[in-house]
Order: C-alpha cells, then structure tokens, then sequence
C-alpha cells in the first residue's frame, strides 16, 4: 500500500514536471547511445559483480522450493500489481491510489489468511 501510496504521489510529481523529465530522459538516452557506438567511454558500465555460493543439500531443497514458489507466483503478481501501481499513478489524489491497493492487498491476503485458518486441517491433509 505504501508503495502505491508513493506511486500515486510520484506520478503527479512527474505529471507536474513532465518536460524537464523528457529531456533528462533524452540526454541519458543519447549519452547511453554514444557509449554503446564507443564515442565515450562510461568505465562503471563496464563493472561486473557476482556472488558465489556453495550450497549443502538442504540448501538445494530450499533454492529449488524458492524457485518453484517465485514461477508459480510470478504471474500473479507481476502484471496486476504493476497495472495496479500504474493506475494508482494516475490518480488525482493519494487517497484514490491507496483504496486500489488497499483492496488488492486484501485480495492477496484472503488465501493466506484462509490457509493459517485451516492449517492443522491441511498437515493432517499432507502428512499422515
């Protein structure tokens, strides 16, 4: 909701200042464009940064379950919670942003909430 919240706020801020904001974007874009054509030179372009870790079988079990949970609820969120935040941007007031995501939050809450309700149930269910 906070997120929305700062969309909303963000969005009229950038609806205010629309211009200046093109023409910073422009000068990025031709300025990314001449170091990709090697015209300049931008050298933190250029680091890389990677993490290496070891990982114990159980550490294996918990990547593939992270992963497995990450696909299933990609499609979920990704796209209605960035249309979402998109409309939210677009809102005359904040209050208007914060009721969209209010109501979104509590659509994404209900089957949490439903399962916590009937956990023991679902164990029982899941391991005899």
């Amino acid at each position: 909701m906070l997120l929305g919240a700062s969309a909303t706020y963000l969005g009229n801020i950038v609806g205010e200042n629309k211009k200046i904001i093109q023409l910073i974007g422009g000068i990025v874009i031709i300025i990314f464009g001449l170091h990709i054509m090697h015209v300049i030179k931008i050298k933190i372009l250029y680091y890389e940064k990677r993490a290496h870790m070891k990982m114990s079988s159980s550490g294996i079990w918990r990547f593939l379950i992270g992963i497995a949970f990450a696909v299933g609820w990609t499609p979920c969120i990704g796209p209605i919670l960035s249309s979402i935040l998109i409309l939210a941007s677009t809102q005359n007031t904040v209050s208007r942003g914060i009721a969209l995501l209010v109501i979104y939050s509590i659509g994404l809450g209900i089957p949490f909430l439903i399962t916590a309700i009937f956990i023991n149930e679902a164990l029982q269910f899941l391991l005899p």
